[in-house]
C-alpha cells in the first residue's frame, strides 16, 4: 500500500517537474522574442535617430548653402541700389530706385527670418555678452527709425526711467534684433497715431542686478483676444488676409519670442482690436555703475556720404568680381585706397611687397580661402603686417563660421550683404587713425 503511494506521488511530481519544465521552455522563448523585438525596436530608434541627425545636418547645409548663394547677389542689389539713391539720381529715377532698395531689403529679411528660425529649431543659437549701455541702445534704434515713422505720419517716442543702469551685460545684437522687429511692427499696423518704446527698471536688493522691462506701444489695428495666445506660433497673423495687405511671414514675432526666452524672459502682449498693442517683456541683467566700462560701442550715426578715409590703404581679398565691384564703389566714395586680390594665395603674394592698413577678407575663395590665408597672414615674420586688422566678410553668418572667423585669428566680421552703416561701422573701429568725418 505504502509503494503505492509513493509510487503515485512519484508520478504527480514527474508530471509537475515536467509541466513546469515546459513552462519554463515556454516563458524563456517568450522572453527571447521580447529581448528580440525589444533589441529591435532599439535598433529601430537608433536607425531612426540616426536618420533624423542626419536630416537635420542636411537641412543646416543645405541652409547655409542657400544662404550664401542667395546673399551673393543681394550683396550687389542691395549696395549698388544704395549707392544709386545716394549719387544725385535723376527726378524720375528716385521711385524706380527706392522701389528696389525697399524690395531687396525686404527679401534680405525674409531670408534672415528663414536663417534665425532654423537655428533656433537646431538649438544653434547661442548668446553673446557684452557691456553696453540699454538707454542708448533704445535712443540709437528709435532715432535710426524715426524717418519711417515720419513718413508715415507717426509719432516715435521714447520713454526712459531715469534711473535706469549705465550699463548691463547682455546680448547688445540680439535684444536690439528684437526691438527693431517689434518696432518694425507696429509701424507696419498703425495707421495713425503714436509708437512709444519704453524702458523701465526695477533694481534687485544687492543693486548688482537689475530687472529692465522693454515695451512697444502702438495705436494701431490691435490684435483680437481670440487671437493674442497664437500670435506668436510660427506662421501666425492676426488675420487671413493680413500678410497679403501688410506683406510678413508671420516669422518674426516666434523668433523674437525664440530670443527673449534665450534671454530669460517671455515675449507678451496687451492688445485690443482697433484701439492698438503693446509688446513687452522683462529681463534680469548684471549692472556695472561705472562709465568707464567696457561697452557696446554706440556711436552716433556716421554720415556715409561725408566719411573720408584719408586715402587708407586697404586690401580686399574677393573672388566674387560683383562682390569686388560693389565693395569698391563704397570704398572709393570715402576716398579709400583699394587693391584687390582674387584668392588668398594672391593676397600673401601681394603682401610680400606692398604695405597695408586693412585686410577685408572673403571666407569661400578658390585656392587658397580666407582662413588658411589669415593663418599664414599670422605667422609672417614682418610683425606690423602680422598684426594687420583683418575683417572677414562672409554670406554665412552661422555661429560655426563665426566661431571659425576667430579661431583663425580673424578681428572682426560683417554679414554679406552688409548695410552701409554697418560696414561704415567696422570700419571707424579698426581704422580710427584715419577716419575724418567732416
Amino acid at each position: 500500500m505504502a509503494e503505492r503511494i509513493i509510487e503515485q506521488r512519484s508520478l504527480e511530481l514527474y508530471l509537475k517537474n515536467k509541466e513546469l519544465n515546459e513552462l519554463n521552455a515556454l516563458l524563456e522563448h517568450k522572453v527571447r522574442d521580447r529581448t528580440a523585438a525589444l533589441s529591435k525596436q532599439q535598433d529601430e530608434l537608433k536607425l531612426a535617430l540616426l536618420k533624423a541627425e542626419q536630416a537635420k545636418k542636411e537641412k543646416s547645409d543645405f541652409l547655409s548653402i542657400m544662404s550664401h548663394e542667395i546673399r551673393t547677389p543681394l550683396n550687389a542689389i542691395i549696395g549698388f541700389s544704395h549707392v544709386l539713391l545716394n549719387d544725385n539720381p535723376r527726378k524720375d529715377q528716385i521711385q524706380p530706385l527706392e522701389l528696389l532698395d525697399y524690395s531687396s531689403q525686404n527679401l534680405m529679411n525674409l531670408v534672415n527670418d528663414i536663417l534665425d528660425f532654423s537655428k533656433m529649431e537646431a538649438g544653434k543659437v547661442e548668446l553673446n555678452e557684452n557691456w553696453f549701455s540699454p538707454s542708448e541702445l533704445i535712443q540709437r534704434l528709435a532715432a535710426s527709425m524715426r524717418p519711417t515713422a515720419s513718413e508715415k505720419g507717426l509719432l516715435l517716442d521714447v520713454e526712459l526711467d531715469s534711473d535706469c543702469p549705465d550699463f548691463v551685460k547682455g546680448d547688445y545684437a540680439r535684444l536690439n534684433q528684437v526691438l527693431i522687429n517689434l518696432v518694425s511692427n507696429s509701424l507696419k499696423f498703425t495707421a495713425t497715431g503714436t509708437i512709444v518704446l519704453k524702458l523701465s527698471c526695477q533694481w534687485h536688493m544687492s543693486l548688482e542686478s537689475c530687472q529692465l522691462r522693454f515695451a512697444v506701444i502702438d495705436t494701431g489695428i490691435g490684435v483680437s483676444k481670440e487671437r493674442q495666445e497664437h500670435i506668436f506660433d510660427v506662421f501666425s497673423q492676426e488675420q487671413s488676409d493680413t500678410s497679403l495687405k501688410y506683406g510678413g511671414t508671420g516669422l518674426g514675432l516666434a523668433i523674437c519670442r525664440g530670443f527673449v526666452r534665450l534671454m530669460g524672459g517671455e515675449l507678451k502682449i496687451s492688445s485690443e482690436k482697433g484701439v492698438g498693442s503693446e509688446f513687452y517683456f522683462t529681463i534680469d541683467l548684471f549692472v556695472r555703475h561705472n562709465s568707464d566700462s567696457k561697452s557696446h560701442k554706440l556711436d552716433t550715426m556716421i554720415s556715409l556720404n561725408t566719411m573720408d578715409l584719408k586715402s587708407a590703404r586697404i586690401l580686399l581679398v574677393e573672388d566674387n568680381p560683383i562682390n569686388q565691384k560693389v565693395t569698391e564703389r563704397f570704398l572709393s566714395k570715402w576716398n579709400a585706397l583699394i587693391f584687390i586680390a582674387a584668392n588668398g594665395l594672391e593676397a600673401l603674394k601681394w603682401l610680400e611687397i606692398n604695405a597695408v592698413d586693412l585686410i577685408l577678407m572673403d571666407i569661400q575663395m578658390p585656392i587658397m580661402d580666407g582662413h588658411e590665408c589669415t593663418r599664414q597672414i599670422r605667422l609672417l615674420s614682418d610683425e606690423k603686417k602680422a598684426a594687420l586688422p583683418i575683417i572677414a566678410m562672409t554670406a554665412d553668418n552661422s555661429n560655426e563660421t563665426l566661431m571659425e572667423v576667430k579661431q583663425s585669428g580673424m578681428n572682426d566680421f560683417i554679414s554679406k550683404p552688409f548695410n552701409p552703416n554697418d560696414f561704415a561701422e567696422k570700419l571707424v573701429k579698426h581704422l580710427e587713425g584715419f577716419i575724418n568725418e567732416n
